[in-house]
């Protein structure tokens, strides 16, 4: 509700007109999901784990300079980058119009709970690890591990949520426009040419995620769109990014006899990247929606699919044991390396859905989300007694 009335505000209709009627309707139906967007997040999750084939598979340290096999694995490697980025714009895009809850919290931590323990105990049982009480509980506290960098940068920017959508709601058009433009200056535009400066570590951090959710949400609240052709955009930025990490590798190799300086826009905060990510967005934001009922809602369960998939695979016990199986040495020198990387990646995104709709059924049946429900009800009934409590031993005191 109050993100409905501050939209009306700054976009100064009336509250009661049915075009605005409308936008309220849709910030009320949360659960409704757009299809292009789901489609783009199935294509991110596929580039991440092509990304992650390509180095935790080995193929770039066993592949041959200068083969057209790295040229091949650079190209897709630099056109797949982005897919990080790409995930958070869309949390943004989608985050400002939610409001925070605290089962939705508590949802997401225990479903990385269940992943980070089954795929240990899997592991131990399977004879791939040694169970070890250490271990085990830095499996039982995900989060405070650091076990997946990506999630804990994300349950930290859904909780800083709370209180940045009120603040990105309230402010006008142009003070988000200096907000982005700063942010691009200081966190991406420096970075890449002056170094780390900040110590953002190359966008591995809360800063930069911070950053992306604002932009996301800015592309929401005011319909921002590329003016050239978003796709153009893209391809260029990738084929720069392509272009100066081989050719940089060439020089400095002839020069020094060692790579030096390629990695510079490799960063996940470089200016080159973060135009990739957001014109790949925006590719797919102009995109018309797909209308037929079965393809949407087929595309829509996929996507809800896809955190579970990340969840699953890069797992660092399940990681060791999949890229381990994973011998890209086989093909290096072949162009079957690229069919093999095709089927390896389909392989592990089936087998990462099917797992993670065994865990949804799993909840389902043992009704998480209810139990969750009544955990914050009660929660929530401790913190109102708390607060009453403290009003009056403040009024007691005072009087």
């Amino acid at each position: 509700m109050k993100s409905y009335i501050y939209y009306c505000e700054r976009m100064k209709i009336n509250p009661c007109c049915n075009y605005c009627w409308g936008y309220r309707q849709n910030l009320e139906m949360k659960k409704h999901r757009i299809a292009t967007f789901e489609l783009l997040r199935i294509l991110c999750i596929l580039m991440v784990i092509l990304l992650h084939f390509i180095s935790h598979g080995k193929v770039l340290e066993n592949v041959k300079f200068g083969s057209p096999n790295y040229y091949i694995a650079w190209l897709i490697f630099s056109s797949s980058y982005c897919a990080v980025d790409c995930f958070i714009l869309l949390s943004g895009y989608f985050g400002i119009e939610s409001r925070f809850k605290f089962q939705k919290l508590l949802l997401l931590w225990i479903t990385v709970f269940f992943y980070s323990v089954f795929s240990y105990l899997i592991c131990c049982v399977a004879g791939y690890e040694t169970f070890s009480w250490g271990k085990m509980v830095k499996a039982l506290f995900p989060v405070v591990s650091n076990e997946y960098w990506f999630f804990t940068c994300y349950i930290i920017l859904y909780i800083l949520s709370f209180a940045l959508n009120d603040l990105l709601l309230q402010a006008s058009k142009a003070i988000l426009q200096k907000m982005v433009i700063i942010g691009i200056i200081l966190f991406s535009i420096l970075p890449t040419f002056v170094g780390d400066y900040l110590n953002l570590k190359s966008g591995h951090g809360i800063v930069w995620f911070v950053f992306l959710y604002i932009v996301g949400a800015y592309m929401k609240l005011h319909n921002v769109v590329f003016s050239h052709g978003p796709l153009r955009v893209f391809v260029a930025s990738l084929m720069m990014l392509w272009m100066f990490k081989v050719g940089m590798e060439f020089v400095t190799r002839k020069a020094f006899g060692e790579e030096r300086y390629s990695d510079i826009l490799m960063q996940y905060n470089s200016i080159v990247v973060f135009i990739a990510s957001l014109s790949l967005f925006c590719v797919f934001k102009s995109m018309k929606n797909i209308d037929i009922v079965w393809e949407s809602n087929t595309i829509c369960k996929i996507a809800s699919l896809t955190f579970g998939v990340y969840l699953f695979h890069d797992n660092q016990y399940i990681s060791q044991v999949l890229w381990g199986k994973v011998d890209s040495t086989r093909f290096i020198d072949t162009p079957l390396i690229w069919l093999y990387g095709v089927i390896v990646v389909l392989g592990i995104f089936v087998t990462g859905c099917a797992v993670e709709w065994v865990r949804k059924m799993l909840f389902d049946l043992l009704k998480i989300r209810k139990l969750l429900g009544k955990i914050c009800t009660i929660v929530s009934k401790l913190l109102y007694a708390l607060k009453a409590k403290g009003e009056i031993l403040w009024q007691q005191y005072h009087v």
